[in-house]
């Protein structure tokens, strides 16, 4: 259930970061800040869990997902989602604590 709810609100976010994205100037600006809540949430809540996305085993991800929602305009893609689905998935598959 929690890497539902995981998956659900990196979805608002790829989501609110695209709608920030088409809004000149203003949405450019605050597109990164969104990006670096969601970084720190997660971050929290995969620690929270038991899981680190900083091991050495999801780092690449992780570090993949957060350059591409730096790069202006490539953020539209949903990178958070896809990292978090992932690593929940990957959590799921070895019967982990998410």
């Amino acid at each position: 259930m929690v890497g539902v709810l995981m998956i659900t609100v990196a979805a608002i976010f790829d989501f609110t970061q695209f709608v920030l994205t088409l809004i000149p100037f203003i949405g450019w600006i605050l597109s990164p800040i969104v990006s670096i809540c969601a970084w720190l949430l997660f971050g929290i809540w995969f620690h929270h869990v038991g899981v680190s996305l900083f091991a050495t085993s999801r780092i690449l991800g992780t570090v993949g997902a957060m350059i591409g929602e730096a790069v202006p305009f490539i953020n539209g893609f949903p990178w958070w989602t896809a990292r978090v689905v992932v690593a929940v998935k990957y959590e799921w598959w070895k019967k982990g604590a998410v």
